[in-house]
């Protein structure tokens, strides 16, 4: 795994994200999107987990929110099919994935710079593959 400013984000958890999205959002003087315990302030919800956490993961999202927050997964879908479904490519911007996915069969096993593949319609890079996604909810 490489690291750098060039890299994607590696082994951020999901309560990790919601923390950041909230601290980035009172450092900007915005309304945090999320509650844990009736709180939107990350220093009242004690450490973040390191495995499966109840009152974590019953936090609240405040749609109305000005605040940074994880997509959705149908927002993130929406995003990587390039803001379109004409046309209606397999991949994130194709129906080739050596064009603009890194992934098993071509990765040897290891992320790779952003940016390295194809753009999708938006371009937006990396939408297929290279490392896992964090959305609010999960595809169902």
């Amino acid at each position: 795994m490489a690291w750098g400013a060039i890299f994607p984000t590696y082994n951020v958890s999901w309560y990790a994200a919601l923390k950041y999205c909230n601290l980035r959002s009172m450092a900007e003087g915005l309304t945090p999107c999320y509650s844990i315990g009736g709180s939107t302030n990350p220093a009242d919800w004690g450490p973040v987990p390191t495995g499966s956490d109840a009152a974590w993961n019953a936090a609240l999202c405040y749609w109305n929110a000005n605040g940074y927050r994880l997509p959705t997964e149908a927002e993130w879908e929406y995003a990587a099919r390039g803001a379109t479904n004409n046309p209606d490519y397999l991949f994130a911007g194709s129906d080739d994935p050596y064009a603009v996915a890194w992934y098993g069969n071509n990765s040897g096993n290891s992320t790779h710079p952003v940016g390295t593949k194809a753009p999708n319609g938006i371009a937006a890079y990396d939408m297929s593959g290279n490392v896992r996604e964090r959305c609010w909810d999960w595809y169902d």
